[in-house]
């Protein structure tokens, strides 16, 4: 009997239905992590698998929305009701790090899924401005602005950003060199040095990155070989069809 696969911070249990199954997994699992699974039960007769796949996404957003706002708002007259008057009431990032960040992630999601470029910048510069206590920036929305940048054609700032949070993801303990989100960290530094014209630098981290999906095998992230192995094959693909088209 085969063991089970290992389970990693960034895997979730996303309901094997018709409505979560058309989404891509990050969606849900962006989504669901906000919610108690007594909330995801009350709000289960909104998710219609019948649905376009934008109006899945414009759903999920004004749910994560509203959730946020509540959220916000409890947190603000919870610090009245312990602050008295006179003092500003406390954010809900000062009060619920971890939960603001889920909801912010959730959103920045949908913006992303939907391509409303202006609203998802806003929220990525909202949680840069707001690093993790005891950190000196907010990496997760460091890393995800490389991909935004790199989508507005501004390659060298998307590479900078990319390899900025690139030492933080690889020291990380719950991640590490190799892991899923440290492979497409690399794949957005590929893509931004690439668009840039620097092809043999571009096919030196390509090489790198085929010897790290090699060693996958051996190791605790084997699991995802045949699919990292996969997303980088189909980079590459569409990376030098992209070069054709703008020769």
């Amino acid at each position: 009997m085969a063991a089970p696969p290992n389970k990693f911070p960034w895997d979730y249990d996303v309901p094997n239905d018709a409505f979560w199954t058309s989404l891509p997994f990050t969606t849900g699992r962006n989504f669901l992590q906000c919610f108690q699974k007594s909330e995801i039960e009350a709000l289960s007769s909104q998710f219609d698998a019948s649905l376009s796949t934008d109006d899945k996404h414009r759903l999920l957003l004004r749910i994560v929305q509203a959730k946020l706002a509540e959220a916000r708002e409890a947190a603000s007259q919870k610090s009245n009701h312990h602050g008295g008057s006179g003092k500003s009431p406390l954010l809900l990032h000062e009060i619920n790090y971890d939960a603001w960040q889920k909801f912010m992630l959730a959103q920045e999601t949908m913006q992303h899924n939907l391509g409303l470029v202006a609203d998802e910048e806003a929220t990525l510069k909202e949680m840069l401005a707001h690093p993790r206590p005891g950190q000196d920036k907010n990496w997760s929305a460091l890393n995800m602005m490389s991909r935004l940048l790199e989508q507005q054609g501004r390659y060298a700032e998307a590479e900078g950003a990319a390899l900025e949070v690139q030492p933080w993801m690889e020291a990380h303990a719950q991640v590490g060199r190799g892991s899923p989100p440290a492979m497409g960290n690399m794949r957005m530094i590929l893509t931004a040095v690439w668009k840039q014209g620097r092809f043999d630098d571009a096919r030196s981290i390509y090489k790198e990155m085929h010897h790290l999906v090699d060693d996958m095998g051996n190791g605790k992230f084997a699991q995802y070989q045949e699919e990292e192995a996969e997303m980088l094959e189909t980079l590459m693909t569409d990376l030098e069809k992209w070069k054709l088209q703008h020769q």
